[in-house]
């Protein structure tokens, strides 16, 4: 979408630029759809928000839910707020992959960054990744699948010396399919 917004009441302070200034074009980066939650795939949780907040239901097991759109091309960014919890993982999955009982990061269709030990999960193997996380840190996730790359980042650092814009140092490699 495209706005054109004509400068008014500033004529005496713009009158001698106007020679250079056409019109001034603000492009809106707001997308028409977005993921959110998908609430017609998950296992005991609960969404609010308008499927943007997720909660566990069952205490004391892992539980899931994917996202509404999945990518399989391009290159993606985007956040996750931890409101609450002792032990939380975001990642990302394929469709068929189970999301009960400590589901995406057993799978190996799943990749995953859990807060209670800072480790990095998939294909029911944990290993040393990143700093812990709890309530009020930010999680970021960068994923690649141009290249089949994903990283994780907390409060803005990305963990182990991760850099998705050179494309060093992911958390996982070899990602294919179609990723929630």
């Amino acid at each position: 979408d495209t706005m054109v917004q004509s400068p008014s009441g500033y004529s005496s302070q713009i009158s001698e630029y106007t020679s250079y200034i056409q019109k001034i074009e603000i492009y809106s980066i707001v997308p028409t759809s977005y993921a959110t939650w998908n609430p017609s795939d998950k296992s005991l949780v609960t969404l609010s928000n308008k499927n943007l907040t997720v909660v566990n239901a069952h205490n004391g097991y892992y539980n899931g839910v994917r996202a509404t759109i999945g990518k399989e091309t391009g290159k993606w960014y985007w956040e996750f707020t931890c409101t609450g919890g002792s032990d939380q993982h975001v990642g990302v999955v394929t469709s068929n992959a189970a999301l009960e009982d400590q589901g995406f990061w057993v799978s190996a269709t799943g990749y995953g960054y859990g807060s209670y030990y800072g480790k990095k999960y998939n294909n029911n193997t944990s290993a040393a990744y990143g700093d812990t996380w709890t309530t009020g840190d930010v999680i970021g996730i960068a994923l690649d699948m141009y290249n089949g790359k994903i990283w994780f980042s907390k409060n803005g650092v990305w963990q182990a010396s991760g850099d998705p814009a050179a494309g060093t140092n992911a958390a996982y490699t070899g990602l294919t399919g179609t990723l929630y």
